[in-house]
């Protein structure tokens, strides 16, 4: 399946959360950081 047929949450949850762990970032930090952007931005 090509890129441009997934949703914006399967792309994050296949590319780019794996690659926020593998670069050694807390993931926990990482997601209240997506959640208060989210909050904000609403």
């Amino acid at each position: 399946m090509g890129k441009e047929k997934l949703s914006e949450e399967d792309i994050k949850a296949r590319y780019i959360t794996p690659a926020v762990e593998q670069s050694g970032w807390d993931k926990s930090r990482f997601v209240m950081s997506m959640h208060s952007q989210q909050v904000t931005s609403s």
